[in-house]
């Protein structure tokens, strides 16, 4: 009872402070470009080594160029997901998890479903290997939204994971 008390007092919480972080769009406009570079900067020093090493293990690119929008796009989920659930609610995650062991949840920073208990680092592998198996077959023209689609179909979210990436892309100057 009282896991169940606390995780519904938290969503209670999360939803209110949520609503007066994003507007119509997940970050200010004034400060988008800042907080969504920051993040990247920050995913980047702490993940990247590992993304490199699953990258090149598994997973071939026609070009470099398709490598770096992949990674962009890969950033870009990660930047939303990490707004949307930030650690202290994954957390809370994790101690769901425990009461719950066999249940399905989304978990990690990539917000991955799975009955499994696994972490970041795990999530992002996870999330590496969907992204990839539509990232690879799709037509190049809309590449990018069909991803992303199939990684969470909503309307918003593939606007919001859109418009990160776009801004990613320009500070990343890929063409």
């Amino acid at each position: 009872f009282w896991y169940a008390a606390l995780v519904y007092l938290a969503k209670v919480i999360w939803d209110s402070v949520k609503g007066q972080l994003v507007g119509k769009t997940l970050f200010p406009s004034v400060k988008k470009t800042e907080i969504i570079i920051r993040r990247y900067r920050k995913f980047q020093l702490k993940y990247d080594e590992y993304i490199q090493y699953i990258l090149n293990k598994d997973y071939l690119f026609k070009s470099s160029k398709q490598r770096k929008h992949f990674l962009c796009l890969l950033y870009a989920i990660m930047i939303y997901e990490a707004h949307t659930r930030p650690a202290w609610i994954r957390i809370l995650e994790y101690c769901v998890k425990i009461v719950y062991p066999f249940r399905k949840m989304s978990l990690g920073i990539m917000q991955v479903q799975t009955r499994n208990w696994i972490g970041n680092k795990m999530s992002i592998h996870h999330a590496v290997e969907k992204l990839y198996a539509v990232f690879s077959e799709v037509d190049p023209s809309n590449k990018i939204e069909m991803s992303i689609r199939d990684y969470n179909p909503s309307d918003h979210y593939c606007e919001q994971v859109t418009s990160i990436y776009g801004e990613l892309s320009q500070y990343l100057n890929l063409p």
